[in-house]
């Protein structure tokens, strides 16, 4: 539980400039954006402390509400949340998540960190994310 821990707070403390200019942007293009995580409940104060948390408007954290991804329920807590029906999930395929986005509804986005999974729709860097949502009502 420690090297998790110690590998959430590395993420989250070296968030490039980058990825915040991104999520700026989607919601610049009108996206509402969530977080849907397994993991444990720190994980809202390293997203509080590292200033992503304000990008987003909702944030479901498998600790807080008894749901771990695949679960399709888990990404339909998250839309309701966020006041959608649809929309778009974006990850590196841990856990069986895409399929479980698919199943909820989303369209999904493979964050490809080079593991040899695949998605829908593949994006190398966070910032890619854009070029393929652009242009989408919701």
């Amino acid at each position: 539980m420690a090297a998790r821990r110690e590998a959430h707070f590395a993420a989250f403390s070296e968030v490039q400039p980058t990825v915040r200019e991104a999520l700026t942007g989607l919601r610049g293009l009108g996206f509402r954006l969530g977080v849907v995580s397994n993991c444990t409940s720190d994980v809202r104060g390293m997203l509080h402390d590292s200033g992503l948390a304000d990008h987003f408007d909702a944030v479901v954290l498998s600790a807080e509400v008894g749901l771990m991804k695949p679960n399709p329920e888990i990404f339909r807590l998250a839309m309701s949340r966020l006041g959608v029906s649809t929309g778009y999930y974006v990850g590196d395929g841990d856990d069986g998540e895409l399929a479980g986005a698919r199943s909820a509804g989303l369209v999904d986005i493979l964050l490809d960190l080079g593991d040899g999974r695949s998605g829908s729709h593949r994006v190398r860097r966070i910032e890619d994310v854009s070029e393929i949502v652009k242009g989408d009502p919701w």
